[in-house]
């Protein structure tokens, strides 16, 4: 069953899609996705769309928003940071631990692009209340860039900042460029200790396959880390979108934490 939903952070209304399952449990373990830069709760090709419904068919209930500002949720684009995007995450979370449906002791969380970096920084900071993290292609190059003032591919002068940027036809704003600059992606003693599982694109010019070697050095043994031939950031052929999703949900059916409530 698939639903439309809403919470409310800041006075904006933040909508998403749920879907649950058409099992005979009261309660199910949950995956919280969280789209990427410019995208939206479908996200590219529909990779979250497609991924929720194969999770429904196997028992997982499964959440998709829009942050603040893109696709349907209130706000405008140019008022969006990466600090935003965290907020909006947390409200989420606490969206979806007050749903009856939800197994609170089985919330797993997904982010994709910008949204891997928001959900890493949920995950370090909410870590009794997440089960796992998935990240596909996360841009963790966002402080190192900012820093040097670069945005997917768009230079500009750190010392004399912009009103705004181009980012595929939307603004984007000056705070999100000192937000970035600043972000603490891997606070020394507040990291997230359970599994975590990377995707990533063997040729993604956006972020580097490099950078992710981070995720493997700072959460050691419970990371583990795919990689799709050929894909650039956005994971465009058909092979390649299926090897991203096959992937991604045989991580989620083969998790010990999961397995029993599986059916």
């Amino acid at each position: 069953m698939k639903k439309p939903i809403s919470c409310v952070r800041g006075g904006h209304t933040l909508r998403g899609i749920c879907h649950i399952p058409d099992k005979e449990q009261k309660q199910y373990p949950t995956l919280i996705l969280f789209h990427d830069f410019t995208g939206n709760k479908t996200e590219n090709r529909y990779l979250f769309t497609a991924l929720c419904q194969h999770l429904e068919e196997v028992g997982f209930a499964s959440f998709r928003f829009d942050f603040m500002g893109s696709g349907e949720s209130d706000g405008s684009f140019d008022e969006m940071t990466v600090n935003t995007e965290i907020a909006d995450a947390q409200t989420i979370l606490s969206f979806v631990q007050s749903q009856e449906f939800v197994d609170s002791s089985q919330i797993h969380i997904l982010g994709y692009g910008l949204g891997g970096v928001v959900a890493t920084v949920l995950a370090n900071a909410m870590k009794e209340q997440i089960a796992s993290l998935c990240v596909w292609a996360p841009a963790i190059n966002l402080p190192e860039d900012s820093r040097h003032g670069k945005l997917q591919g768009t230079q500009y002068d750190i010392k004399n900042l912009p009103p705004y940027l181009n980012a595929k036809g939307l603004k984007v704003g000056l705070q999100f460029l000192e937000d970035g600059a600043t972000l603490d992606i891997f606070p020394e003693n507040q990291l997230f200790d359970k599994t975590v599982f990377i995707v990533h694109g063997e040729k993604d010019a956006l972020i580097p396959l490099g950078y992710v070697n981070i995720y493997l050095d700072i959460y050691g043994e419970k990371a583990r880390l795919t990689v799709v031939s050929d894909a650039s950031h956005t994971f465009e052929t058909i092979d390649q979108r299926q090897g991203l999703l096959e992937n991604t949900l045989s991580f989620y059916e083969g998790l010990d934490c999961v397995k029993g409530a599986i059916k």
